[in-house]
């Protein structure tokens, strides 16, 4: 997934080693997501090329959910969504990309969202942070970061701990 972070000048890439549905559980405990940070081109410039030489950082994250979908930026964090209904639990990542680490883990399965495919999330002008889903629903959510537990060090897999999510219709 392409994330533009305009306020910064950067372009988030999100990525994993290997895909992230159950097909690829083998791999689990090699697997990691990847953040890798370009500077935002100029889309005038004609020249949208970007390559290895282009990189000004990388940074490995835990793979401990499935199923990518996708993000926003907004200062200068990650907002990503995982899941498709009961099948891979949905939730939601708060990413650090600096500092190539988790703020937070938030668990959606057990919200009004659970039984619906996230898809992506924006920000409005407001702030208030939204999730569109496959079933053509957008909710507002709210994430306390501070009640989200995401120690410093984990094992790859590992079940998210902690946190609580407020899903607002």
């Amino acid at each position: 997934c392409w994330l533009p972070d305009t306020e910064n000048g950067l372009l988030y890439i999100f990525s994993a080693r290997y895909r992230t549905t159950a097909e690829f559980l083998k791999y689990c405990s090699d697997n990691r997501y990847i953040v890798t940070v370009f500077r935002l081109p100029d889309p005038l410039s004609g020249d949208l090329t970007l390559s290895y030489g282009d990189i000004i950082d990388q940074k490995l994250l835990p793979f401990d959910i499935l199923f990518t979908q996708g993000g926003t930026v907004r200062d200068g964090k990650i907002y990503f969504t995982f899941g498709c209904r009961e099948k891979y639990p949905d939730g939601m990542r708060v990413i650090d990309p600096a500092a190539g680490r988790y703020l937070a883990r938030v668990d959606l399965h057990r919200s009004i969202l659970g039984s619906e495919e996230l898809e992506c999330a924006a920000f409005t002008p407001e702030g208030r942070l939204l999730v569109n889903t496959g079933e053509g629903h957008i909710y507002s959510v709210e994430i306390d970061e501070n009640a989200c537990g995401c120690p410093e060090e984990e094992a790859p897999g590992e079940e998210p701990r902690g946190g609580r999510t407020d899903v607002i219709i």
